[in-house]
């Protein structure tokens, strides 16, 4: 990607590798399993963690060198493996092939349903976020990249329809997509229980609409057709090597809401804040009474309504239930769901904690604290 001094990123290159003088910076060097060079470990994971936020990919992969030892690295947001370490000088051939391959893997895995910065006309997209920033839907854009500027943090996404005959449909972003997977491990679609635009539909229990929600447009599984491999972890195929279930499978879903808002931490006055959440607090009501929990409330899950006409008057809504609790839904997710900073004290003080739903009315409350409280807001 091209900063607009005309240099380029590392992190938006195929693959990283890290190179150490010493055979001691290996962070396993038992070749156990065990991590015992943890600081070296947290490097490397960081660097993962730099190249998913700066590219989106399907999968991640690294090499390390260390000494005269080396091993390979894969991340897919089920697991991360780690080969062997094997001495190169040697053995180059694994070196030699995973080199060898990457050259003509020439896309490094990247997302093949996102367009990036080339495919994006300049005039569209400086007629768009004037639109957008005119309305007050989006902040002043602070670059993730040094150097960067918003049109190079923006993409285009392609959203395929509800089945394989129906059109695609192409969405461009503001700055980077609001909820892209920031970590190579965790958030993703679980392959298992509900997906995403069911537990809208689920938390709707029929309606239409559910005021304080927002509304859900479609959500569909990627890699229907072309390349469906790459939008599915290899947690699968892991667990049948191992004749056990050790991983979580999880596919690659899009949802788009049809619901329009600004970040909360926009809002143009206390009224304005108040009145979003009050609407936020009747949607979780209308879920309790369906048998719902959010279970994941923090700042960034409840919006400013841009047009409360088109939200039955709800001057604002929660969204991105992906954690939440709903009927027909079965995981093992009690114990992490929830965002640390905006969790009940209930929570906190035991080990795992359910979830209930009251601690979805003691999260809104934090929120509130910490928006009125925070210098950052300034309103």
């Amino acid at each position: 990607m091209a900063r607009t001094d005309g240099s380029y990123d590392w992190g938006t290159s195929r693959a990283f590798m890290e190179v150490k003088r010493d055979e001691d910076d290996d962070p396993c060097p038992d070749d156990r399993g065990r991590v015992t060079n943890v600081h070296m470990w947290n490097k490397i994971q960081g660097c993962a963690a730099v190249a998913v936020n700066l590219t989106p990919r399907c999968f991640l992969l690294s090499a390390g060198i260390f000494g005269s030892n080396a091993r390979l690295f894969r991340w897919d947001y089920s697991t991360d493996m780690v080969s062997a370490a094997f001495n190169y000088k040697k053995n180059p051939k694994p070196l030699y092939q995973f080199l060898w391959c990457l050259s003509r893997y020439c896309d490094g895995r990247r997302d093949p349903s996102v367009l990036k910065e080339h495919d994006i006309p300049r005039q569209m997209f400086v007629d768009r976020y004037d639109q957008a920033a005119k309305a007050g839907l989006v902040p002043e854009s602070q670059s993730v990249i040094p150097g960067s500027f918003e049109r190079a943090e923006s993409v285009l996404l392609k959203v395929p329809g509800r089945t394989p005959e129906d059109p695609v449909d192409v969405y461009l972003t503001m700055d980077p997509p609001l909820f892209a997977s920031r970590s190579p491990f965790g958030r993703a679609v679980l392959g298992y229980g509900l997906r995403q635009g069911e537990i809208y539909e689920t938390i709707a229990a029929g309606a239409s609409t559910v005021p304080g929600v927002a509304r859900i447009g479609r959500a569909v599984d990627l890699g229907r057709g072309e390349q469906p491999d790459f939008h599915i972890t290899i947690a699968e195929a892991l667990n049948n090597h191992c004749g056990e279930r050790r991983f979580v499978k999880r596919i690659h879903s899009r949802s788009i809401i049809l619901s329009i808002g600004r970040l909360l931490q926009l809002f143009h006055s206390t009224r304005q804040l108040t009145e979003a959440i009050r609407s936020a607090l009747e949607g979780l009501s209308r879920m309790a009474e369906n048998k719902g929990m959010h279970r994941d409330i923090s700042v960034n899950n409840i919006m400013i309504s841009a047009f409360p006409d088109k939200e039955q008057g709800a001057q604002g809504f929660v969204i991105d239930p992906e954690l939440a609790a709903a009927p027909g839904r079965t995981d093992d997710l009690s114990y992490i769901i929830g965002t640390f900073p905006f969790l009940a004290i209930a929570r906190l003080m035991r080990q795992p904690g359910n979830h209930a739903q009251y601690h979805d009315l003691e999260s809104v409350y934090w929120v509130l604290l910490w928006l009125v409280l925070s210098p950052i807001t300034g309103h």
